[in-house]
């Protein structure tokens, strides 16, 4: 065939006015298509049929035919006009570019390579991986998989090469990477014999080291690539990890046994408060509220706030919790007064009190060093107080959860963050780690790059939050957490310390757009009950897609989809409750998952609510409120190891009460000498 003279092209311009002509004879021709279909009776479903109209160009239009452009028709039937169709094997689109045709090809490729990787020994020479990096600036290039043998229905055909593309890998950089297989056409009986080889090496695994693979056969290496840039941690997923997933049952392993304490001196309510809110806790607000007033006003509070006036404090906090008033002034009215709280205090001295409310002495920190250092600098005693008591309770090999807690505030705060779809979605956010019996055992505030997470590098700062959380916990605990929290890379972490995890996934994590792992099947594909799973290749984590209402993924190092049991849920077509099947990874989880809720479920029942602008204060009632609820489950587990009968046990009322009885009513002696004396090295205001 000649070459094409520049006489034989035809101009852009007399093709857009030969646009009008060329459409008719298109329709034309269909028209007869039509009729020849009648003559002959030929029965055709004229639905089936596209029309695409190509045109080249660089900028891709955003309208599927050019404006002003009639309908054709087949047999009276509009032909509906298409961006892309599938012809032949080819993926046709408007501009001619093929794009959507090679990730098609690219994704069936990256298939049957996998099923190859697990069919073949991975010391196979079959298959060898060539690693050819470009200069960057040529973007991403083809990527040739030359396989002279490819997996179809567990039969070994020929095949020619097949060009895909392929993004960026963190392990790979932006370029051509060519899987390539021995030089030379192999028959039958050549692969036959290699596949016996592969036999009787006796090698146990199944599947192809990619991450080794380099290490095993330099010779095979044509140019090293260095990771450039920084990627997400779900984006980090290793090379092997696209071709190590299957579908198959995962090995589980046994919940931990729940372990026995010796039963300790069960105390009274306030002392097991007063390892939370210790006495020097106390004593050293009483000191800085008088510094804070001082400096403020260069005067001294009369009288000097004491030990004494701080457990008031706290104790009026704990009896409000328990008894709603609408307003807070209303306790000290006349014709509503309440008298345990009007009698221990006034309602000047409480606001007073309220008002100067501080742990640190700020007049003594350089706030702007401080802050960039610590931003909860101004309530960080409570909180050391608080964790360090949590801290000290024991831990064994059982099962923890980790969720996030909302610290209520409304007000002006750098620290604030909105969660959406949270019962109080305004405020600080608190990373928890509880039993799932609701017993907080560690706690972090987040604020942002001054937060304490040691991996905030390499993870995510959901990740970061339960390695950090974990560092306390013993070898052979399971860890349970939602999705905003887990992904691969933070199960690959876990196992290495000897961790189990298990929580939801979110499907951006598991298949991305630079990877897919594995596809599984669409919500409307799937009934209700029926459950997908897969597996990596060194069979140590488990991802399984439940269907219920909606699909859910899960991902999880301890638990597969088996065994399974069956749930009672609500049908709403049949109005009553049916069986579903439910694997056992949704069941562990649903049953271990709770216990941050727990515990928020108990503080909201007798919150401290009071309204204010000092966030300081709102975190200071908070794990004063914490501490409450936690000494409370101290104390209920040393009742029910000693056997006390359940009728004997005090509920979180009577608990919260009895502390409450105690900072009001206990010791009366003023301790107001000490403090007296750490007061006198200040100056005072002139006030003449």
């Amino acid at each position: 065939m000649s070459a094409l003279t520049r006489l034989d092209v035809i101009s852009e311009q007399e093709f857009l006015k030969a646009l009008p002509s060329l459409h008719a004879i298109l329709r034309r021709a269909i028209d007869e298509l039509g009729q020849w279909f009648r003559n002959w009776r030929i029965e055709v479903n004229p639905e089936k049929s596209a029309a695409i109209q190509f045109k080249y160009s660089k900028i891709r239009s955003q309208h599927i035919v050019d404006f002003d452009t009639s309908n054709l028709k087949l047999l009276n039937a509009n032909i509906s006009r298409q961006r892309k169709y599938k012809y032949l094997g080819v993926t046709l689109d408007t501009d001619f570019r093929f794009r959507d045709h090679i990730e098609r090809v690219r994704k069936t490729a990256i298939f049957y390579i996998a099923r190859l990787g697990a069919m073949l020994d991975r010391k196979n020479p079959l298959l060898y991986l060539i690693v050819n990096v470009p200069d960057r600036r040529k973007g991403n290039r083809p990527v040739t998989v030359s396989c002279d043998i490819l997996c179809r229905d567990d039969f070994l055909q020929a095949s020619s090469i097949v060009h895909v593309t392929r993004r960026r890998h963190p392990r790979v950089s932006s370029g051509r990477v060519r899987f390539s297989t021995m030089s030379g056409i192999l028959n039958d009986a050549a692969i036959a014999e290699m596949l016996g080889g592969s036999e009787e090496e006796g090698d146990d695994s199944d599947e192809i080291d990619l991450d080794n693979f380099t290490e095993e056969y330099p010779e095979y290496l044509s140019s090293s690539s260095s990771d450039e840039g920084e990627d997400s941690d779900e984006d980090n997923v290793p090379l092997s990890m696209l071709a190590g997933w299957q579908k198959k049952p995962f090995n589980g392993k046994p919940l931990p046994e729940e372990a026995l304490h010796d039963p300790g001196d069960i105390t009274t309510p306030y002392e097991y408060f007063e390892r939370y809110f210790t006495v020097e806790l106390m004593e050293q607000m009483a000191l800085t509220k008088n510094q804070y007033y001082m400096a403020k006003t260069g005067i001294q509070i009369k009288p000097v706030c004491s030990l004494l006036d701080i457990k008031k404090f706290f104790g009026i906090h704990a009896i409000v919790g328990c008894i709603k008033f609408p307003r807070l002034k209303m306790i000290w009215s006349e014709k509503y007064r309440y008298d345990p709280i009007a009698n221990a205090m006034s309602r000047e001295r409480f606001f007073l009190l309220r008002t100067n409310l501080h742990c640190v002495d700020v007049t003594a920190v350089n706030q702007t060093e401080e802050k960039t250092k610590n931003r909860l600098w101004r309530v960080q005693p409570v909180i050391d107080a608080v964790r360090n008591r949590c801290l000290q309770l024991p831990r064994d090999a059982g099962n923890y959860s980790v969720d996030e807690q909302m610290i209520h505030f409304e007000g002006r705060c750098d620290l604030k963050v909105v969660v959406k779809n949270k019962p109080l979605p305004a405020g600080l956010k608190n990373f928890v780690l509880t039993t799932y019996k609701g017993q907080v055992l560690d706690f972090e505030i987040y604020q942002g790059s001054t937060t304490n997470l040691s991996d905030s590098d390499n993870f995510r700062v959901g990740a970061s939050v339960v390695l950090r959380l974990a560092n306390t916990l013993p070898e052979g605990s399971f860890l349970y957490f939602d999705r905003y929290f887990s992904s691969l890379l933070l199960m690959k972490e876990l196992t290495k310390k000897k961790l189990e995890g298990t929580g939801t996934l979110m499907t951006n994590r598991f298949n991305t757009k630079k990877k897919t792992l594995y596809e599984f099947k669409k919500d409307n594909r799937m009934t209700r009950g029926e459950d997908e799973e897969v597996v990596n290749r060194e069979n140590t984590l488990s991802v399984v897609k439940w269907k219920d209402n909606k699909g859910v993924l899960m991902v999880s190092t301890a638990f597969g989809a088996a065994p399974r049991t069956q749930v009672s849920r609500w049908d709403k077509k049949r109005k009553r409750y049916i069986d579903v099947s439910c694997p056992a990874i949704v069941k562990n989880y649903n049953s271990f998952m709770g216990g941050v809720d727990v515990c928020d479920q108990m503080m909201e029942v007798y919150r401290t609510w009071r309204k204010t602008r000092k966030w300081p204060v709102k975190v200071i009632i908070h794990m004063f409120d914490l501490a409450i609820v936690n000494s409370w489950f101290e104390y209920r587990a040393d009742c029910k190891t000693s056997n006390r009968k359940s009728i004997d046990i005090m509920d979180l009322l009577a608990f919260r009460l009895s502390i409450s009885d105690h900072l009001l009513n206990g010791p009366q002696e003023r301790d107001q000498g000490k403090i007296l004396n750490l007061l006198k090295c200040l100056p005072l205001r002139n006030t003449e």
